[in-house]
């Protein structure tokens, strides 16, 4: 049949590339994210692709990696001076385990999408030289009519140009606040983010040189006064216990269990249940100059939630004018003992009055 004669029984010609799904496949790598992990595809096309999977993670129970499973991934092709990254949703047809491989297919692909990536494809087959503004020319390509909008009545239309400008107002208001927290931080608040939660301790020590032999007690225990903490067994055999000296926290051993010791070696470092915590902050030479003394402060402590308060007992000055200072803060409220030797943020507004 000639073209004329499709012309006039009104035929439509259709290729067969565009009848049936024909996907050129390559076995060039390229780079997959997902879940912000990247992994490797060594054969890919305009269809789907493979990758490269821990053998570990497809054998683990529990593994979410099974045929049938959608998840949302970005495909990252280099060219010479610049990069694409193209968002897919991707299902798995296929795993294999013992080859850590995983066959995906494309799955709701946009027009965009699709047409973007057979460019790709017909780019790395031919070798041609691909461009940012053929990029551009693919993704802004619509070959669809766009749907005729009537227009809104006039009331309409002065709510969303009123809503329009309250957005823009309000952003405008929002960024205007964050620069001036950002310079009120800068030229008003002292930060210290080296500083960490102390306690007296009390340590234990050897009554006798010999061999230490520990209680089976976790460091983080607590343990009521007179209980046994440790034995030691003298050259000459005899066994001495050591009892807790109070109503402690066991904090940390010293020495590893069957350790050989001498007399007044350190064996345990306790904290008192009583004892109350306070922090311990540095601060550069220059940001010391601008507290003192009593001045408020605001701790903050990881998993505490609210900020504490607290004010400044002492300062020690560094040896030398670029040394750092050190300030300790009695805290207004008492602290678990869990926090002990954990991290603490310090802030002090220098604008504000001493307590």
């Amino acid at each position: 049949m000639t073209s004329d004669t499709n012309e006039k029984s009104g035929a439509t010609i259709v290729h067969e590339s565009e009848a049936q799904r024909q996907f050129i496949r390559l076995q060039l790598p390229v780079e997959v994210e997902i879940a912000q992990k990247r992994y490797i595809s060594d054969d890919w096309s305009s269809g789907g692709l493979s990758l490269r999977w821990p053998e570990e993670e497809l054998s683990a129970g529990g593994t979410l990696i099974r045929e049938g499973v959608q998840f949302k991934a970005r495909i990252l092709f280099k060219f010479g001076l610049f990069d694409i990254t193209i968002p897919v949703e991707l299902e798995v047809r296929n795993v294999v385990t013992a080859k850590g491989r995983v066959g995906c297919r494309f799955v709701h692909q946009n027009a965009g999408q699709i047409s973007l990536l057979q460019f790709i494809v017909n780019a790395y087959v031919t070798g041609e030289m691909v461009r940012v503004g053929d990029i551009i020319e693919i993704v802004s390509r619509d070959n669809t009519a766009p749907k005729r909008s009537i227009p809104a009545p006039t009331t309409t239309r002065s709510f969303r140009r009123f809503f329009n400008w309250l957005l823009v107002i309000s952003a405008s208001a929002l960024l205007v606040g964050y620069i001036g927290l950002g310079l009120f931080e800068r030229a008003f608040v002292v930060r210290s983010d080296a500083a960490v939660v102390l306690s007296e301790p009390l340590v234990v020590e050897a009554p006798a040189s010999g061999r230490v032999y520990y209680q089976p007690i976790a460091p983080g225990t607590h343990v009521a006064e007179g209980t046994p903490l440790l034995m030691v067994q003298t050259p000459g055999g005899n066994m001495e216990t050591v009892d807790s000296p109070c109503n402690c926290i066991l904090r940390e051993r010293l020495l590893d269990n069957h350790a050989r010791i001498g007399t007044g070696d350190s064996l345990l470092r306790l904290m008192s249940a009583d004892a109350t915590p306070y922090i311990e902050a540095h601060l550069p030479a220059s940001d010391a100059l601008r507290v003192k003394t009593g001045d408020a402060v605001q701790v903050s402590l990881p998993g505490a939630g609210d900020v504490v308060a607290g004010r400044i007992a002492s300062m020690e000055a560094g040896q030398s004018k670029t040394g750092e200072a050190t300030l300790y803060i009695e805290l207004a409220e008492k602290l678990a003992a869990d926090y002990v030797g954990g991290p603490a943020t310090v802030r002090v507004n220098s604008l504000r009055t001493s307590r």
